[in-house]
């Protein structure tokens, strides 16, 4: 049911981000259901919550979440040590309808002008050696940064 996945999501969630933590929100946070997203963000128990705004969110829903964030924006730049490190929910190059029932290639920011790229909305894979597709893959929702920087450049 839909109560059971929010509180797997919360549950899980909590688990493994502490309070003082930072958490990046990078996958759709919301299909128009408000209610239901403000109830279980309410539950998640970090302070440091960031969104980057994702294809299925509202204005009216980001609007009435903004304030469980620090800030919402539509794509970030983290700086850690010498990594410059860009947060978006889509891909560097992604594919997107060309009208007429095909695909058509997109080049949204260069993979090579960070060194690190992390995203979550995928019509394809990418194949760049400093670019992590973090969307839901086999039940993992929440990754460390420190993981991903360590299996990119391995």
């Amino acid at each position: 049911t839909m109560d059971e996945m929010i509180e797997y999501i919360v549950t899980r969630t909590n688990d493994i981000v502490k309070g003082d933590d930072e958490l990046y929100f990078l996958w759709d946070l919301n299909f128009s259901h408000n209610d239901e997203t403000l109830i279980w963000l309410c539950k998640i128990n970090c302070k440091n919550m960031y969104r980057i705004r994702g294809n299925h969110d509202s204005n009216s829903a980001v609007n009435k979440l903004w304030h469980k964030f620090q800030w919402v924006k539509n794509e970030h730049v983290l700086e850690i040590e010498w990594r410059k490190i860009h947060l978006e929910h889509y891909p560097p190059i992604d594919y997107v309808d060309d009208g007429n029932g095909g695909m058509k290639k997109v080049n949204r920011y260069m993979p090579s002008d960070y060194d690190i790229c992390i995203h979550w909305h995928t019509h394809k894979p990418l194949y760049y050696d400093n670019c992590a597709d973090v969307s839901y893959n086999g039940g993992k929702l929440i990754y460390d940064l420190q993981e991903i920087i360590w299996k990119l450049e391995k």
